[in-house]
């Protein structure tokens, strides 16, 4: 072989280690994608999770509604009652 040849198949040889090197990298990359990415699956359980915790969370606001109203009329009950035995402890001699 002429100096020329083995130059170019020295060249070509460097470009091939380069080119298996670069398949070996993707292969491990593409291994870690697979053992780590969420699949559909995955996904659509996280999704009926979160439906199930924002429904928990709503059904919870609207619980607090009630108790803060009816605990508004406790109060105002409460005030009124309040008021009636202030005017009433005068009068039935107890300060």
């Amino acid at each position: 072989m002429t100096d020329e040849i083995k130059q170019i198949l020295k060249s070509h040889g460097k470009q091939l280690d380069l080119i298996a090197e670069k398949i070996v990298d993707h292969d491990e990359q593409l291994q870690w994608i697979k053992e780590n990415m969420a699949t559909r699956a995955d996904i659509s359980n996280m999704t009926d999770t979160l439906d199930k915790l924002v429904k928990l969370s709503e059904k919870k606001d609207q619980e607090l509604t009630f108790i803060t109203h009816d605990m508004k009329k406790f109060d105002d009950r409460l005030e009124k009652v309040e008021h009636d035995v202030r005017k009433m402890k005068p009068v039935l001699g107890l300060s």
